[in-house]
């Protein structure tokens, strides 16, 4: 892709400018190429429309791969200089660290292992029950998709710090999602289910949850 960045010319001679001035005379007869800004804005432009025309597949490694680091992808040559020179993330990224590559490479062997099929299908029916079960006793549990990650909402900011105090007393580990991850008033627990959990210990999460739910909102309220 070539530069968006037009070159002021070296020669600022015009017909109104004396013969061999190194600028021009007065503002009047300033160059009319245009100015680098304007040019950048419009090759921004032209990137815009060009990325809307293309596909991107953007991912993280923070959850499946357990560490740091993403990509965005596009078969599009220019759809892709177009990030790496408008886009503002990208403007200081650097790659990642052999560690974080080592972590993500280790991780991708247990996906794409036998072991992984097999706690894959054991971890639905985990996700299910303790979805089932937060409904059935009260708490409002997010979405409609069953997945090993399960939120559940609790409301506004001081509610949430409330019940996620007396939740980690009670000896479960929930993790408290509030602003600015979410809205003020959309504070929320994701629940995370694994393949190894029983039935006793989603009856036991669920019980502390929702108890320590109820007690938190009497509290802040």
């Amino acid at each position: 892709m070539s530069s968006p960045w037009t070159p002021i010319p070296r020669d600022w001679t015009n017909s109104s400018a004396s013969a061999g001035s190194s600028a021009p005379s007065s503002w009047s007869t300033w160059p009319t190429t245009p100015a680098p800004w304007a040019s950048a804005a419009a090759a921004s432009r032209r990137c815009t429309a060009s990325s809307a025309r293309s596909t991107f597949v953007v991912g993280a490694f923070s959850k499946t791969f357990a560490t740091t680091g993403g990509f965005l992808a596009t078969p599009s040559a220019s759809a892709r200089e177009c990030v790496r020179m408008f886009g503002g993330p990208q403007t200081f990224s650097s790659a990642i660290t052999p560690v974080q590559t080592a972590v993500a490479l280790a991780a991708l062997g247990v996906v794409t292992s036998p072991e992984s099929t097999r706690r894959r299908a054991a971890v639905r029916p985990v996700a299910t029950r303790l979805r089932e079960g937060l409904t059935a006793r009260g708490p409002e549990v997010m979405g409609d998709v069953v997945c090993p990650v399960v939120p559940v909402l609790i409301g506004d900011t001081p509610t949430g710090r409330t019940a996620s105090g007396l939740i980690a007393r009670a000896g479960l580990v929930a993790h408290l999602v509030e602003q600015p991850a979410v809205a003020s008033d959309a504070s929320r627990f994701r629940m995370q289910a694994m393949a190894d959990h029983t039935d006793e210990d989603i009856a036991t999460a669920i019980d502390i949850l929702d108890t320590c739910i109820r007690e938190a909102r009497l509290t802040a309220h």
